[in-house]
């Protein structure tokens, strides 16, 4: 009897592989680059500072004068690894690079594990998973840590929703339900939306299995089933459906959301030569999309292995894969296909995101399962189809190598040069011809050898070893090849990175009282660029995110000498300059618009012309006492009735207290919020209290425990 690796040997494998493939950010050699630094740790690390003061992670007061971080799907808020790490250490650029890594190894088991349902052998899925969690997904959205969270759990998604159809299990319905909470919760929204899509055409074919054979009672069983599951899921993902529902009145995406917003970062056509060489995937001049959304290679010995099994005899359910990978490659092509155009005008929730190109892991996942078999059947030595996959390699190796040699006659360079000063480095303009020979040496060697491994008369365990290693092989190289352009910057240092998260602020101390448009001081050690607001904690209109308020935008994109005006306040001040929404395109064209002037509905001015007046209270008036995650308590005083102005936006589940008793809050200049104060000396708090929000997270973490309990306790069920 042959000796297999247990499953705890191949999940460590797995986790190997991805240390060994992004090794430069795992061992913090270089630090990760582009959204990683600029976006995703800044909030990630505000969200940590919050869990570790013992509240729920709501508001973050340090960009685009706040907003709920609770809703912003791309802030982790909700995601459980976040909270492990935000509460148990808290953040730091190097935890953010081993998440990173984590997942893309989680992905390697979970794919195993979705291979395994499809009935492929232990060792063929262990090199489908490996090829999976390598692939230029992973590579080129590394910068992306949303992408590759949603990467990670979609096939454990894909995989407990299988065996729910195929066992109708309130087990399983748990298990999917829970795989679903932690998509939504850790990845970008576009995948969730795609997948549930796929979840449906899959209920579908089990559904129409059912009917034609007539098993009745099963299908009454398949139904009720996957409303529970639904159930389950609603309940679980309850504080982020709660959270980004509430949101949606108030942001730009669910308002001015266009078909041409939603075609941008296509996987391009010129994208499709990344299947055989993935490094040119880096020559933007080239490809026409953004080289993160531009590379899609699985390995080069899994491309003839591809083509194989297209001709061959498949599954039922092979070919529903194979059907959702074709038609999202058409969908990931942007406009070079009506596809995508078609799913924005007709399909509910496909109207929300951009960047088409995240169909392609759709693409990945499908080919390489529909390539299983294939695999599978060629390593076992089955005659004809390893003589067949024999041709394949070896016509492969000729057009790779002959358009290796294309490339080098079409723009002649000196390999000697390039690999001694410009491997493995980001080059400014880095050219496709150049970058097409520099992979066609190495995958040209790997196809022959693979070619000449099939002709050897050896063992299968070999055999498999072997293809393993080679193709193992041909991915780390992928990987490397495009990591300084897509996955870390050799620019900086990983100690020089370090040095500069040493500046960072702690805990939540009081804000200075200095003009909200001053940007926070530059940190010059390491890639930080973007939200530095965030770790000096200091509020401000500047920041960069997808997730902003309409008003905000508008304020930005509309209304430039305003924003100016304002950006000379500090985070909050006194002013009696008010006056109705009116008078403001008046005003504006007089250029009598003055920093404190505040805009208001026309009943507010109304109620409260009485303190509107030109007089100018002085910014001494009032201090800050204190501040929470969620709350800011301030001490005034002055001699006249006044609005009191908190330059952070408006949303709902602010309340405003002064002396203790709760005052009305009023909308000013269509975002701040403004409470009336008379004379005398006060204190005021702005408290948020989003009770909606907070229901829901008890909500959420009671089902996510029962879930836990009904799909992962060893206990003896039965159907229902």
């Amino acid at each position: 009897m042959k000796r297999q690796l247990p499953y705890l040997t191949r999940y460590l494998l797995l986790f190997v592989i991805a240390v060994l493939a992004f090794w430069q950010v795992a061992f913090m050699v270089y630090p990760v680059k582009y959204d990683m630094p600029d976006c995703y740790y800044p909030w990630r690390f505000l969200v940590g500072e919050i869990l570790q003061s013992g509240e729920l992670p709501l508001w973050n007061y340090y960009q685009l004068f706040g907003s709920p971080i609770h809703a912003d799907p791309s802030s982790g808020a909700w995601y459980p690894v976040v909270w492990i790490i935000g509460f148990l250490k808290g953040y730091t650029l190097h935890s953010l690079a081993l998440e990173l890594v984590f997942h893309i190894g989680l992905a390697g088991i979970g794919f195993f594990k979705l291979a395994r349902v499809f009935n492929l052998t232990k060792n063929t899925s262990l090199l489908l998973a490996i090829a999976y969690m390598l692939s230029g997904f992973f590579a080129g959205n590394a910068q992306h840590i949303t992408y590759i969270i949603s990467a990670c759990w979609i096939p454990f998604v894909l995989l407990y929703f299988i065996k729910l159809q195929r066992t109708l299990t309130i087990q399983y319905a748990a298990k999917t339900a829970l795989a679903l909470f932690m998509l939504i919760t850790g990845g970008y929204p576009a995948f969730t939306v795609i997948l549930v899509y796929f979840l449906a055409v899959l209920f579908l074919y089990f559904l129409i299995g059912d009917a034609k054979e007539k098993q009745y009672h099963q299908l009454r069983m398949r139904i009720g089933m996957n409303l529970l599951l639904a159930l389950f899921y609603i309940a679980a993902a309850s504080v982020m459906l709660v959270s980004v529902y509430g949101a949606l009145p108030y942001i730009t995406r669910a308002n001015s959301f266009q078909l041409q917003n939603a075609l941008y970062g296509p996987f391009s056509v010129q994208s499709f030569l990344s299947f055989v060489f993935p490094f040119t995937s880096v020559d933007n001049d080239f490809i026409q999309t953004d080289m993160s959304m531009s590379n899609a290679y699985f390995g080069v010995l899994m491309v003839p292995v591809f083509l194989l099994a297209l001709i061959r005899k498949k599954t039922p359910l092979q070919k529903v894969f194979l059907g959702f990978g074709l038609f999202a490659l058409a969908a990931a092509v942007g406009n070079a296909l009506p596809v995508r155009a078609w799913l924005f005008e007709y399909f509910p929730a496909m109207n929300i995101f951009r960047f088409p190109s995240v169909f392609r892991i759709y693409v990945i996942l499908s080919f390489l399962l529909v390539s299983g078999y294939m695999l599978q059947e060629i390593l076992l030595d089955k005659y004809p189809l390893k003589k067949i996959a024999e041709f394949l390699l070896l016509i492969t190796a000729v057009v790779v190598i002959s358009l290796g040699l294309f490339a080098y006659f079409s723009d002649p360079f000196s390999l000697s040069e390039f690999y001694q000063t410009r491997l493995f480095i980001r080059l400014e303009d880095p050219v496709m011809w150049n970058n097409m020979v520099i992979q066609a040496i190495p995958a040209g060697l790997f196809l022959l050898l693979a070619f000449g491994m099939l002709k050897l008369n050896i063992s299968t365990q070999k055999r498999v070893v072997i293809w393993g290693l080679f193709l193992t092989a041909d991915l780390l190289l992928a990987v490397q090849l495009n990591s300084p352009y897509t996955v870390f910057y050799k620019e900086f240092t990983g100690t020089e990175s370090k040095a500069g998260e040493q500046g960072f602020t702690k805990g939540f101390p009081i804000p200075t009282l200095e003009p909200i448009g001053n940007k926070a001081p530059e940190l010059v050690s390491g890639p930080f660029w973007k939200n530095l607001n965030i770790f000096k904690k200091q509020p401000s209109s500047d920041g960069m995110n997808n997730f902003i308020f309409t008003s905000t935008l508008n304020l930005i994109d509309l209304y430039p000498d305003e924003l100016e005006k304002i950006n000379t306040l500090p985070l909050v001040y006194v002013s009696r300059d008010i006056r109705s929404f009116k008078q403001f395109n008046t005003d504006r064209e007089a250029g009598n618009i003055q920093p404190t002037s505040l805009y208001v509905e026309e009943d507010i001015f109304v109620n409260y012309n009485s303190i509107s007046t030109d007089s100018i209270l002085q910014n001494e008036m009032v201090k800050i006492k204190d501040i929470s995650p969620s709350s800011i308590t301030l001490q005034t005083e002055t001699s006249q009735a006044y609005f009191l102005t908190l330059l952070q936006s408006e949303y709902t589940g602010w309340a405003a207290l002064v002396d203790g008793k709760e005052t009305e809050i009023i909308q000013s200049n269509s975002l701040f919020m403004s409470v009336p104060v008379s004379s005398g000396k006060h204190t005021v708090e702005f408290v948020y209290k989003n009770k909606a929000v907070n229901r829901a997270f008890y909500v959420s973490a009671i089902t996510v425990l029962v879930l836990l309990f009904i799909g992962f306790i060893p206990i003896k069920r039965s159907t229902i």
